[in-house]
């Protein structure tokens, strides 16, 4: 169990790191990073704090959009594909420059090529998005840029040419399905993980392997802006959705058992591994210690490192039991509102000691776990520290 209190500290500063690929196909997301930890603290109790100059919120940006796109308006053949990673407001560089020219082609948009994401590009690219029915969000992910290139007249003059010519042999309908048979053969070779992941965070089937489990999860985690690698296990937090897929509301902030975790690792031989385990994303009960009312962790990414027990059972701090950014109940009602919420962020609120600890049924604002269901989980991560990724999984991406 853990208290809370509220302080604050000057403006927060948000990083971003862009990334681009060479790749023409879909582009793949490779996000990383996490909160750096503090040492940990030795009052179990935890302590909610209003902070301005705290770290940041560790934004969830979860994006599970299909890959698969509808027709575009055909762009002239100049234009650079575009790749990497998500583009949104606030983006720059040479992508958004790219993006920009393929929003001025073809459509009435005079866009000024400086290469910064702002709320003009923006409103084209939520225009875009409308025309071709895709997700209206006004960020540049996977769907809207295969949409985008899928515009792109080939740039090689060989390829178009040799069409005709296998059209010309003694057996024409020959060349069509020589053509058409290494698109059927590509599906079967990609994991069925990311189109699992799509729209609302789910469980993954109980009947892919584990390596099609790891990928579905995994998907979740790097959309986040988590890491999964074999140098440390990943945690993936599942608010609002039950080890039994069922569902119930994430702002709901009492109760037990009802989230689900699952660690992410691999095995002596390198080979992945997935345990999904039971427990509580949030508090317990709707009153506590603390004057500014019972926490619960924002959704977003941090280091957990391990720590002496709590009472006896194993034990784990959330960025070394430093602060981190929380919601409060301020009416303590058990339920975390969208004003509640707003103002937590408009104010930086931050909580200290929440811990990884076992369900005493009176947890204030940690992570907890039955005691098999702690003792599951020290196996998985080797007893030592691990990543952890937190969502909001009943919010549609």
């Amino acid at each position: 169990m853990s208290t809370v209190s509220s302080s604050k500290k000057s403006a927060p500063t948000r990083t971003s790191k862009p990334t681009t690929s060479a790749k023409r196909s879909a582009p793949t997301k490779k996000p990383s990073g996490s909160t750096q930890a503090k040492a940990p603290k030795a009052n179990d109790q935890v302590r909610l704090s209003k902070d301005a100059g705290a770290q940041p919120q560790q934004g969830q940006v979860p994006n599970f959009s299909s890959w698969a796109a509808p027709s575009a308006v055909a762009r002239s053949p100049e234009l650079k594909p575009l790749t990497g990673d998500t583009l949104k407001r606030k983006s720059k560089g040479q992508s958004v420059k790219d993006l920009q020219n393929h929003l001025n082609q073809g459509a009435k948009n005079k866009l000024e090529v400086d290469g910064k994401f702002g709320p003009l590009t923006q409103k084209a690219v939520r225009k875009f998005q409308k025309q071709h029915n895709l997700t209206v969000d006004g960020k540049v992910g996977p769907e809207t840029m295969a949409a985008l290139n899928k515009g792109l007249k080939p740039a090689e003059a060989p390829k178009p040419t040799e069409a005709p010519k296998t059209a010309e042999e003694p057996k024409p309908t020959e060349a069509p399905k020589k053509a058409e048979e290494p698109k059927p053969t590509e599906v079967p070779k990609k994991s069925d993980a990311p189109k699992k992941a799509e729209g609302i965070p789910q469980l993954a089937d109980k009947k892919l392997s584990t390596q099609e489990k790891f990928d579905h999860y995994k998907a979740m985690v790097e959309a986040a802006g988590g890491k999964v690698d074999t140098q440390r296990p990943t945690v993936l937090g599942l608010r609002g959705l039950g080890i039994d897929g069922k569902r119930h509301d994430s702002g709901k902030n009492t109760g037990s058992g009802d989230d689900t975790f699952v660690v992410l690792g691999h095995d002596k031989k390198g080979n992945p591994t997935v345990t999904e385990l039971k427990g509580a994303t949030h508090a317990a009960v709707k009153r506590g210690s603390v004057a500014g009312g019972v926490a619960q962790l924002r959704p977003g990414n941090y280091d957990v490192s391990r720590r002496h027990d709590y009472k006896g059972h194993d034990a784990w701090a959330v960025n070394g039991g430093g602060n981190v950014p929380v919601y409060r109940d301020r009416n303590r009602d058990g339920q975390i509102s969208d004003a509640e919420k707003a103002h937590a962020v408009a104010n930086n609120t931050k909580g200290d000691g929440i811990l990884f600890h076992f369900d005493r049924g009176v947890s204030i604002g940690c992570q907890t776990l039955p005691v098999d269901q702690l003792g599951a989980l020290n196996k998985a991560v080797g007893g030592g520290n691990f990543r952890y990724t937190l969502l909001d999984a009943n919010r549609p991406q």
